[in-house]
């Protein structure tokens, strides 16, 4: 990263966490890092831009540090799993005014784009606990991995609450060795006759997030599909209308085939040649679904 940006994202979280995402201006956060306000706009374009930004380097930063621990081969899962977790309590410690800016005003809608990527990273780090879980705890049954994974994350919170904001006094490097001798007696005490609490189609949600942006990607294509089907139809062009249908038919799906997509973008780009008044439109069209898979 540039390092007069980096300058910039850095001094603008300190000024975030002091005074809040909303009071802190451009011409402040400028001052701050001793530019211009037109500078400022050389690297974002907005607040929002920059917020996003320094969320985005952060959790890049810091997911890039925990993977390279994934390929020490003389660490053990578990091994290699407490090293991961205590990497990320001290990065965290590290970066304390992030969590000051997401506790305060993280519900108070700092950015709908901040937003939408904080929640695709937490079903992404559902998923990387989940998966850890699993190799830690091979004799866990399966149904029960995201209770783990809820437990284990609301007391790695709670403990990392206590010493960012309130600033507790602990012993930051017996916090995690302490919370999995408590998840081993945790995962020993499931009856295999309990239920779990986190059912499979509310773990099925939690994992599968779409942001509003691409919902409404979605929405426009199927209007078009639609639109167009119904224009074309009067035209009697068969073969095309049938590819229409099974192009909507995929995208209609929870998780449609990006192959079998990509075949049908070629089909349809073959036969607009045919309907050289819709050319414009099926080329739009295209485009659109290319960007969704």
């Amino acid at each position: 990263m540039n390092q007069k940006k980096k300058l910039i994202i850095d001094e603008a979280v300190k000024l975030f966490a002091q005074k809040g995402y909303h009071a802190a201006s451009i011409q402040e956060i400028a001052e701050q890092c001793g530019i211009s306000k037109g500078s400022f706009y050389t690297y974002f374009k907005s607040k929002e831009d920059l917020i996003v930004s320094a969320f985005r380097s952060y959790y890049s930063l810091l997911f890039d540090k925990i993977s390279r621990l994934e390929h020490i081969e003389s660490l053990s899962p578990r091994e290699k799993f407490i090293e991961q977790l205590s990497l990320q309590l001290h990065d965290l410690i590290s970066h304390k005014e992030f969590i000051h800016i997401l506790l305060s005003e993280y519900k108070m809608n700092i950015s709908e784009q901040l937003d939408e990527f904080l929640l695709k990273t937490r079903s992404e780090s559902l998923l990387w606990y989940a998966k850890k879980i699993k190799k830690v705890y091979p004799e866990l049954p399966k149904k029960y991995v995201y209770d783990c994974v809820s437990m284990l994350t609301g007391i790695m919170k709670e403990y990392m609450f206590l010493l960012l904001i309130e600033e507790r006094e602990i012993d930051v490097e017996a916090i995690i060795p302490y919370i999995m001798k408590r998840m081993d007696a945790i995962v020993a005490s499931f009856d295999p006759e309990d239920a779990p609490l986190l059912k499979k189609e509310l773990v099925k949600e939690l994992l599968e997030y779409r942001s509003k942006k691409e919902i409404q990607v979605k929405e426009e294509i199927l209007k078009e599909l639609d639109s167009l089907g119904k224009e074309v139809s009067a035209l009697d062009h068969v073969r095309f209308i049938q590819t229409l249908e099974s192009i909507e038919q995929e995208i209609l799906k929870k998780e449609p085939q990006k192959v079998l997509l990509e075949a049908l973008l070629l089909l349809l780009r073959k036969q607009e040649e045919e309907i050289p008044e819709f050319t414009e439109r099926i080329r739009a069209l295209r485009e659109q679904i290319s960007v969704m898979i």
